[in-house]
């Protein structure tokens, strides 16, 4: 089912070739969503889902940096999805130039001989320096065949739940439950990024969007931050122990929540509330929360249409906000609540 919506949605969706293409994806999002609209009859349920998802998000062949970069500082959400090529001239670009042993895992029922002597050039690199000839490369594989490439979507919701701190909510039970159970775990921030990311593949497994490509850029954006963007952490420990986290990205001083999982009951809410209270205290001027979930109000968020989301972001400093350093005591935040 998830290589029949990426190639529907590929094939539906509006392309992104370069970052400066993002600054315009409003008025190009709605362009492509009337041309599709116009020239297929949608008429059954899967086509109109499908559409839905085309109004607000846009696809890239490659994981270009450059573009996820752009993204993030717009407030946008890079994320990946998984696509079924059958045909040659399907194939994007950037795999002609890189085909390694990787890539040859992936592949399924391809008709070529994969030995030493015959087949794909394996060597990505070349040897002695040499550059792959990827026009060479294109000609040796089978018009017809089967593959999946992942590839990076960027998702401008056209619907998206924000929280504003003035109207952020706690639940009753959350201060007792960090007195009861909780009092002795701890919040930091970018203590072990890679072990929480790790921590969500194993939580969704098969169901993640968290690519390697695409978790690649992650962790490069994580280790090398820029006055606007950064990509970060923010973790639950407990006796040396993570028990809770998420990842999300910070936009000047906006910050925006990716994924999360929970180990343990109520912990997960826990940790949104003193991460909610950690991001009033510091300046940071509003919770971007994304797609609409039903947990999500009962934080105070509120559902924001792109003129609103626009609006939000126009008012936002670019000098991004850098989370601290420390270790926090759950406690800590009990007298803010």
């Amino acid at each position: 089912m998830e290589d029949l919506w990426g190639r529907a949605l590929y094939d539906c969706s509006l392309v992104i070739e370069k970052a400066e293409d993002l600054q315009n994806i409003r008025s190009l999002l709605e362009k492509n969503y009337r041309e599709i609209s116009y020239f297929n009859d949608f008429n059954d349920d899967w086509d109109a889902s499908i559409l839905d998802v085309v109004y607000d998000t846009a696809v890239c062949d490659d994981f270009d940096p450059k573009i996820i970069r752009k993204a993030l500082e717009l407030g946008f959400y890079p994320l990946a999805t998984t696509r079924r090529i059958c045909h040659r001239r399907e194939l994007p670009k950037r795999l002609a130039a890189e085909y390694d042993d990787a890539f040859f895992e992936n592949l399924k029922d391809i008709p070529v001989d994969f030995s030493e002597t015959g087949g794909f050039n394996r060597n990505a690199a070349g040897e002695a320096g040499e550059e792959i000839d990827a026009a060479e490369n294109l000609r040796k594989i089978p018009p017809f065949f089967r593959f999946c490439v992942q590839l990076l979507t960027i998702r401008y919701h056209s619907k998206k739940l924000i929280i504003f701190f003035n109207n952020f909510r706690i639940p009753q039970k959350v201060p007792s439950l960090i007195k009861k159970r909780f009092a002795d775990y701890t919040l930091t921030f970018n203590k072990n990024f890679s072990l929480c990311m790790e921590e969500l593949k194993n939580t969704y497994r098969n169901e993640t969007w968290l690519y390697p490509l695409l978790v690649e850029q992650f962790t490069q954006i994580n280790q090398n931050p820029d006055e606007s963007i950064s990509v970060d952490s923010v973790e639950i420990w407990h006796d040396g122990e993570l028990v809770a986290g998420e990842f999300g990205f910070v936009t000047g001083n906006v910050y925006a929540s990716l994924s999360g999982f929970h180990k343990e009951d109520d912990i997960g809410t826990v940790q949104m509330v003193v991460l909610g209270l950690y991001l009033k205290k510091h300046g940071f001027a509003y919770w971007d929360l994304g797609m609409e979930l039903d947990y999500k109000y009962r934080f105070g968020a509120v559902a924001c249409n792109w003129d609103e989301q626009d609006e939000a972001y126009a008012r936002t400093s670019r000098r991004r906000i850098a989370f601290c350093r420390d270790e926090i005591p759950l406690t800590d935040f009990l007298s803010d609540m």
